[in-house]
């Protein structure tokens, strides 16, 4: 663990050559959007937003709660050489399974995938919400997007769906995420 300043505060980081893990803040509101916005439009089937949409927004949620220094929700990120390359934010308080933080955002560059960089975020939100007394970590991840699905199973994750459950809503036919929850060690 090392520790950065910045002109907002000091933050506890992780630094693993040639990457830092850190929390982002109100200094990182531009290159968030700049990589979010990125997600949407390199894999659109993988989120629950829309690149079109969330373009035309003057700012992203998360955005504006790292602009604001929100406690509620706190994204993380992966800098090597000082550029943004992987994102995941989380949410203090889910309303998907009571006693819970939920993962959300996750996206790791093109160029980026396969080092661990997913695994490591999600470590570096483990120890916040252990900190802040929360019991597990939930998720929603797409059916489609098995390497995801994979990443989350071997950091510890399970489907809360049974076998039975193919996935689509019953009323329209759509395929529905899996939910995935972790257990913490409080």
């Amino acid at each position: 663990m090392k520790v950065v300043e910045n002109s907002k505060a000091t933050l506890q980081c992780q630094h693993t050559d040639p990457y830092l893990y850190r929390q982002l803040n109100a200094d990182d509101s531009s290159a968030y959007r700049a990589i979010r916005l990125e997600s949407l439009k390199q894999y659109p089937q993988c989120f629950g937003s829309d690149y079109q949409q969330q373009h035309s927004l003057e700012k992203l949620y998360f955005e504006q709660k790292l602009e604001e220094a929100c406690d509620d929700v706190a994204m993380f990120g992966v800098l090597n050489d000082d550029r943004l390359v992987a994102i995941c934010g989380v949410a203090f308080r889910s309303a998907l399974v009571d006693d819970s933080a939920e993962i959300i955002q996750m996206y790791v560059q093109k160029d980026h995938q396969g080092r661990g960089l997913a695994k490591g975020l999600l470590a570096e939100i483990a120890q916040v919400c252990q900190t802040k007394q929360i019991s597990y970590l939930v998720l929603e991840v797409e059916r489609a997007n098995s390497p995801a699905y994979l990443t989350y199973l071997s950091a510890g994750f399970v489907g809360l769906s049974s076998a039975a459950d193919n996935g689509t809503d019953p009323d329209n036919g759509e395929t529905q995420p899996l939910l995935m929850k972790k257990p913490l060690a409080v």
